[in-house]
């Protein structure tokens, strides 16, 4: 079974500097030279991982370049350090915003 993860990003909430754990995603996508939004995939992409199902993110963009950026945020690697830091700033069990 696989999971389809629709607004991955949360129509853009985790792209919002003032949502909690921004600095998190921010440090993270300036350690790999990504961007935070780059993280964001390679995160929800990595939860699958955890709960033993092929998680496939599906972002949505309006813009060429951002889609290339989607498909690259694939084969970003995030170290088991980083993925702990980002399950703390955005616990599974947290109401939505």
């Amino acid at each position: 079974m696989a999971v389809v993860a629709h607004s991955p990003t949360g129509h853009g909430a985790l792209h919002d500097p003032a949502a909690d754990g921004q600095a998190v995603l921010s440090d993270t996508a300036a350690a790999h030279g990504v961007t935070a939004g780059q993280v964001a995939l390679a995160w929800v992409h990595a939860r699958g991982r955890v709960h033993g199902l092929d998680v496939v993110p599906l972002p949505g963009t309006s813009r060429v370049a951002h889609a290339r950026a989607n498909v690259a945020a694939a084969s970003l690697v995030l170290t088991p350090g980083e993925l702990a830091r980002l399950d703390a700033a955005w616990p599974v069990d947290a109401p939505p915003a």
